[in-house]
């Protein structure tokens, strides 16, 4: 019996950013105008050598930076789009090294970079009662972490573009569960920081300084009764020693809304609303996953399924 091939999935999260209201045609009320704005903050970005967007993570030595991007006039169907081609990098790597085939090893230093120029975005277009917006396809390849060309994404709409990812309220994202009798499905990740240490042997555990240990649990539903669904995130029956609780409430038309709380000296909380979509690739197909015709082929249907289910939401 034959191997079966091997098969990939491209994921598609699509996000909306805020809207910016047309006041006396700064960002102009057309397709055309909205394009050539966002073209020309590219533009003063890629040549202003002292204009650096950068994000760190909470406590963390990492830094995720954008080095250039380059974009690209599109259209699926009649309609104009921008892929956005970034070449984005991770610096202050100060514990790793790299080693090629031929066994050198290079060890990083802490303003070294390590770069990616397969960042793809594609921007589409949108302008809904004097209104402009932007619908946010990113293009999640096989090759990149979990989220990582969205948090680039995120990056660039919000301090190049100018238009961050829309964020939903708590009454929104409560009103919306509740158009739904049941929930498709929660996935719900907790993680806790745990002084007790019983696995220390006792010869060493009277010269240790600090325990901790991390604590990652997730967990799945399925068709979850609304009430049910919304007391997850009420934390009804939920011990509260963890730092950071992510939920995911997973709608039927691929709609996800997103609510992540940290727990620190303060809490924080944020709530998304997002879809998310995706495609397989097969073995022989990822030699081209970076094609730009090929990003455009496979986004085409999957853009013009979403836009006839959401044009103006």
């Amino acid at each position: 019996m034959a191997d079966k091939a091997k098969e990939y999935y491209v994921k598609v999260p699509i996000y909306t950013t805020e809207n910016i209201v047309n006041e006396k045609g700064l960002f102009g009320s057309t397709y055309d105008n909205m394009i050539t704005a966002a073209k020309e903050r590219v533009d003063k970005y890629n040549s202003d050598s002292t204009w650096h967007v950068t994000s760190d993570k909470r406590a963390k030595m990492s830094v995720t930076g954008i080095n250039k991007i380059d974009y690209f006039d599109c259209n699926i169907g009649r309609d104009k789009c921008l892929l956005l081609q970034a070449t984005a990098y991770r610096s202050k790597l100060i514990d790793g090294y790299f080693e090629s085939e031929e066994s050198e090893v290079i060890v990083f230093k802490e303003n070294d970079k390590i770069c990616s120029d397969t960042h793809f975005i594609l921007l589409y277009p949108n302008i809904f009662n004097n209104n402009t917006y932007w619908r946010v396809f990113i293009y999640e390849d096989p090759s990149k972490t979990n989220d990582e060309v969205a948090r680039v994404a995120k990056l660039i709409m919000k301090d190049i573009i100018g238009y961050p990812i829309r964020n939903i309220k708590e009454e929104k994202l409560l009103s919306d569960l509740r158009e739904y009798n049941v929930i498709a499905g929660i996935e719900v990740s907790f993680i806790s920081l745990n002084d007790t240490d019983d696995e220390t042997p006792p010869y060493l555990a009277k010269y240790a300084v600090d325990t901790k240990i991390k604590t990652d649990k997730r967990i799945k539903l399925e068709n979850i009764p609304t009430e049910d669904a919304i007391k997850v995130y009420e934390n009804v029956g939920f011990e509260n020693n963890y730092k950071k609780k992510q939920i995911r409430y997973l709608l039927n038309n691929r709609r996800v809304l997103t609510v992540t709380q940290e727990f620190y000296e303060n809490m924080k909380q944020t709530f998304e609303d997002s879809f998310n979509y995706r495609f397989l690739v097969t073995q022989e197909q990822l030699n081209v996953i970076f094609d730009r015709d090929f990003i455009i082929e496979r986004l085409s249907d999957l853009v013009c399924n979403f836009m006839s289910l959401n044009s103006d939401n």
